[in-house]
């Protein structure tokens, strides 16, 4: 798996370095993580790091904001200890309203963009949004300049963000060890 510029993992899966911080050093039990399924198709790599990292991981769809409350209710039903927002359109058009949700439930929150933590997640870890929209450029550069769009190498982001909604720690009582803290790039308080 490779690393990226603070040494964390990078492999587009975000959960497993999230997971294991958490099982480290927030965590004494099992953990149950709950996962809002978009239309992305990270849930069988999900499902691949919960396993190595003795985690279960609960999927619930919620395709549009009104599915929202019926998922946390399940969630809730079922014993969900965190929850995963993954990275699709609607779910960070929607960061704010799932946020609530989560913080109504008393549900910590993964969010696989950093500005989302802004938002009211209390994590948010993903690739960094500008370095990927330099790097389009960068590409779309190359299409105008007469390179075939089959020569461009496919790529995986290098650059990844980590954001810590301090406040959502507190209001959930979950202290972060200073670890944590000194390896996010934004800690919001």
């Amino acid at each position: 798996m490779e690393s990226d510029r603070n040494g964390r993992a990078s492999s587009g899966v975000t959960f497993t370095w999230a997971v294991s911080q958490w099982r480290a050093k927030l965590c004494d039990g099992p953990i149950h993580w709950a996962m809002t399924a978009g239309r992305g198709g990270n849930e069988a790599a999900l499902r691949k790091a919960a396993a190595a990292l003795g985690a279960e991981l609960l999927a619930f769809p919620a395709g549009a904001p009104g599915d929202y409350p019926a998922a946390f209710a399940a969630m809730t039903a079922q014993g969900a200890q965190a929850l995963i927002i993954g990275a699709t359109p609607e779910f960070d058009r929607d960061a704010k309203q799932l946020a609530d949700l989560a913080l109504a439930t008393r549900l910590p929150t993964i969010c696989e963009w950093s500005d989302m933590a802004h938002k009211g997640c209390m994590i948010g870890y993903g690739p960094g949004r500008i370095a990927l929209r330099k790097r389009l450029a960068d590409l779309v550069a190359q299409v105008f300049r007469g390179v075939p769009a089959g020569e461009i190498a496919i790529e995986t982001p290098t650059v990844f963000e980590f954001a810590l909604n301090a406040g959502v720690a507190r209001t959930l009582d979950i202290a972060i060890p200073f670890a944590i803290r000194a390896s996010a790039d934004e800690v919001i308080d």
